[in-house]
């Protein structure tokens, strides 16, 4: 009778000893999984916010041309300048963060051909100014092509955000 209740001793503490093990893989199993859904959202908020700062830089390009333009004054290509400079690594931030998210790159890449497009027309538009009065450059900028260039960009900043507000809210729910 001792060894019958030896032996489902032993077999309960066994079968306790395998739940423990089981738990404990499956408790780390989760929390890693956990942990990389954590750098996913932390990543889905960077590309949010490189995208508002993108498309802010090219705002301020807007702002600065603007200013020039009516007052022909060149401290007011200041904010163009600077975002000039700025766009281009903000914009390769921008790829690298998304490069694994196939459903961003065309929008990507349509926006780097419609920002190159923005730098242009607001380079004309200056360089109208500094050679041919405001009256010219006033007559381009009323062509609305450079809003609508600008209007393109925020629609494909939206496209993007939006795209990326769905990940970081399934990413959140997977938490």
């Amino acid at each position: 009778m001792r060894s019958a209740i030896g032996k489902v001793a032993t077999l309960g503490f066994i079968l306790a000893i395998a739940v423990l093990i089981i738990n404990g893989v499956i408790s780390f199993r989760n929390t890693r999984r956990l942990a990389e859904n954590d750098q996913l959202v932390i990543h889905t908020q960077e590309v949010l916010t490189t995208l508002a700062e993108t498309l802010s830089i090219l705002k301020d390009a807007e702002t600065g041309q603007r200013g020039y333009l009516v007052t022909g004054e060149a401290r007011y290509l200041e904010p163009y300048n600077t975002a000039h400079v700025h766009f281009q690594e903000q914009f390769t931030r921008l790829k690298e963060l998304t490069r694994a998210n196939a459903e961003q790159q065309p929008r990507l890449a349509l926006m780097e051909e419609k920002s190159r497009t923005k730098f242009d027309e607001l380079a004309r538009n200056i360089r109208l100014r500094q050679e041919q009065g405001f009256d010219a450059a006033r007559r381009e900028v009323l062509g609305d092509r450079g809003k609508q260039t600008m209007d393109d960009i925020r629609r494909l900043v939206g496209e993007m955000e939006a795209s990326e507000k769905n990940l970081f809210q399934q990413r959140e729910k997977e938490s």
